[in-house]
């Protein structure tokens, strides 16, 4: 997040709201990952409730039937989805809460930013006024009022000039922080997006294990 000099004189820009809403996309982000995890839970319960059902009609003993040691091995797998969920809400939590730290940390600089260009867009106004009351004044003939604004433009041109200058300076310091700040949540949400990858991974690969077990139930019959 940036703004150019033209914007921060152009219009009152609410930037703690434009932190919000990158923090916004962010937590819609996560959330679309863990709505995707979610989704596993139906069908696993199905397929469950099937092996299940196929143990106990083609054995005597349903707990003896090799689908009911698989059906168990499909709940085991389910129970680890749904830590899986779980693990992931948990590092979903504390990344937003690390950022939203962080983000305090920019609040003082948010707000001097935000204080400077409201004083350079008033001063600005002003200056688009007095060249108004110039205009008129000369249009009316009322050279004497015409060089009493001219003198006042001079004086407030020399304050806008000072204005935009510390606006400049105070935007300097707010662009190095957000360049430290988003090299920070950068690297947070890399480092939290590898270890989802990496248990998803994990979790996948015990899936294919137990898919592979019942394969070779159901060409032992």
């Amino acid at each position: 997040m940036s703004f150019s000099m033209d914007q921060l004189l152009a219009e009152d820009i609410d930037v703690k709201n434009e932190m919000n809403i990158i923090f916004k996309k962010l937590e819609d982000g996560f959330n679309d990952i863990l709505k995707n995890t979610e989704k596993f839970e139906g069908p696993y319960g199905k397929i469950i409730e099937n092996l299940k059902e196929y143990a106990r009609v083609t054995s005597e003993s349903q707990e003896a039937s090799p689908f009911f040691a698989v059906a168990k091995k499909y709940e085991g797998l389910l129970d680890g989805q749904k830590q899986y969920i779980h693990d992931v809400t948990d590092d979903v939590i504390l990344v937003l809460r690390q950022l939203v730290g962080k983000s305090d940390l920019l609040n003082d600089s948010i707000k001097e930013l935000s204080s400077a260009a409201k004083d350079a867009r008033k001063l600005k106004g002003k200056l688009e006024k007095i060249d108004a009351d110039i205009a008129d004044a000369q249009t009316k003939g009322r050279t004497d009022k015409a060089t009493k604004k001219l003198a006042e433009k001079e004086t407030k041109t020399a304050e806008f000039n000072a204005s935009k200058d510390k606006l400049s300076d105070t935007k300097d310091r707010f662009d190095k922080l957000m360049t430290d700040f988003n090299q920070e949540k950068d690297e947070l949400i890399k480092k939290s997006l590898t270890d989802l990858i990496a248990s998803e991974k994990k979790l996948i690969e015990a899936m294919q294990a137990v898919h592979e077990e019942l394969d070779k139930t159901v060409a032992s019959l």
